[in-house]
């Protein structure tokens, strides 16, 4: 007969037996959650420690795969412990928007001399994270032009690998839109 306790929060499990000896063993799905923790911690609260808000924007482009993970988790394990994860993403997106949000009233209001000017607030528009990947890789199409369909796919294709960074599909697109392979 042998007892076992499994926890996600990353504490030991000991597995004993009535023979008295006891064995280290952790839980199956605990390196998966460990990994997702890790790569939020690299991705999301390394870069707003550093400042690097260009980073930041960039990874948060990539975080669809682990938000799905995360929900998978969560329901599986309905601890609360992920929350915390899910939650810090969607923080840092809405930071995020607000910082943009700024970034354009500021923009649009370069004239020192103007006596008055009318503040309006509207809503930002989020597009797809492959669109906003393809704006941010190769800038954002002209409208007779239009977005190519082959570049999309492959971002979105790119965007379901796990641990994916912008970095590495921006690196991808700009090599195979050199060599036209797209």
């Amino acid at each position: 007969m042998r007892i076992t306790n499994t926890t996600l929060s990353g504490k030991f499990n000991y597995e004993s037996s009535l023979s008295g000896k006891m064995e280290l063993k952790l839980d199956n799905n605990y390196d998966k959650i460990k990994e997702i923790k890790i790569y939020l911690l690299n991705k999301i609260l390394l870069p707003a420690i550093q400042s690097n808000w260009d980073k930041l924007r960039e990874n948060l482009l990539c975080l669809n795969n682990i938000q799905n993970k995360l929900n998978y988790y969560s329901e599986k394990y309905p601890l609360g412990e992920l929350d915390y994860y899910k939650n810090l993403i969607r923080l840092t997106e809405l930071l995020m928007l607000k910082d943009t949000e700024i970034k354009l009233l500021e923009k649009n209001n370069n004239d020192p001399y103007s006596i008055g000017t009318i503040f309006y607030k509207t809503c930002y528009v989020k597009l797809k994270p492959e669109y906003e990947i393809y704006n941010l890789i190769l800038g954002k199409p002209k409208k007779e032009q239009g977005y190519n369909s082959n570049i999309i796919n492959n971002i979105n294709i790119l965007l379901k690998k796990d641990n994916i960074s912008f970095q590495e599909i921006k690196t991808n697109i700009e090599n195979k839109t050199q060599h036209s392979i797209i």
